[in-house]
């Protein structure tokens, strides 16, 4: 067996680790067909951060701030993909209300328009009239 320096043998620990934790919260592929898969997914999350603490208590000092730094970034991107999806609903449902209002004020613009001729027909049948 071949003795690798620390660096790059902390820098594998850590690559290895990345792949056991989680990609996404939820992407479009990864995201529960039914209710019952989420339980099971919430399982597999779990046992995953369970690993990773346990295989952390091994780790140097100068390792244990390395992982917690790439740990930090994950979360990071974690809280940023949340908040683009969420973004992207709100977006969506904005865009929803205005298309809804585009269509109210036709029609609003219609009966406007119409109570408006009724009107002037009234005042000027009722003019001759008198």
């Amino acid at each position: 067996m071949s003795h690798q320096s620390t660096k790059r043998q902390s820098k594998l620990e850590i690559k290895a680790h990345r792949r056991l934790l989680p990609r996404k919260v939820v992407s479009e592929a990864e995201r529960p067909k039914n209710e019952m898969e989420i339980p099971h997914l919430s399982k597999m999350i779990q046992k995953h951060g369970t690993a990773c603490d346990l295989s952390r208590l091994s780790y140097t000092e100068k390792r244990r701030k390395r992982f917690e730094r790439v740990t930090e970034t994950l979360r990071r991107n974690e809280h940023e993909f949340i908040k683009r999806a969420i973004s992207r609903k709100e977006k969506e449902e904005r865009e929803r209300k205005r298309l809804r209002a585009l269509h109210r004020p036709q029609q609003d613009t219609q009966s406007f328009i119409s109570d408006l001729i009724n009107g002037i027909i009234e005042f000027f049948c009722c003019k001759t009239l008198i």
